[in-house]
């Protein structure tokens, strides 16, 4: 993430300490077509598929999703923000709207999750991989 695109996209939040709340989190894609495209890019790359039922019945305390790829500043240049990353539990009661409500940006419509995310580790993988 280019420095100059990336502070065009945040609100209330330095690179620097964008950089570093991104480095605190495991990240998981749900949809399946974009995982293969970055391993299509990056040959090198492994794609591991998890159980996102068992991903979140073991971490779900420490699962939040968000509504864009938080990595990515190169075509939408989405604002982002700490608030984008929403608690898993409360996404499943209110969606985005403690994200909308914090920085009194909507989202044009109300997007299936792009990330969940995980705070600090993920441990023993074979238990979330799917099988």
């Amino acid at each position: 993430m280019p420095e100059k695109a990336l502070q065009r996209c945040l609100v209330g939040i330095t690179p620097q300490q964008w950089y570093e709340l991104l480095n605190s989190f495991v990240f998981f894609w749900f949809d399946l077509t974009r995982a293969e495209a970055i391993k299509e890019k990056y040959k090198d790359s492994i794609l591991l598929k998890f159980d996102v039922k068992k991903l979140l019945h073991y971490y779900g305390d420490k699962a939040f999703f968000t509504p864009i790829n938080t990595g990515c500043t190169g075509r939408a240049n989405a604002s982002r923000s700490r608030e984008t990353f929403v608690p898993y539990l409360q996404w499943v009661e209110h969606r985005w709207a403690s994200e909308e409500a914090a920085r009194g940006v909507f989202r044009k419509r109300a997007p299936q999750p792009v990330e969940l995310v995980i705070k600090d580790t993920v441990k023993n993988l074979k238990l979330v991989l799917a099988e």
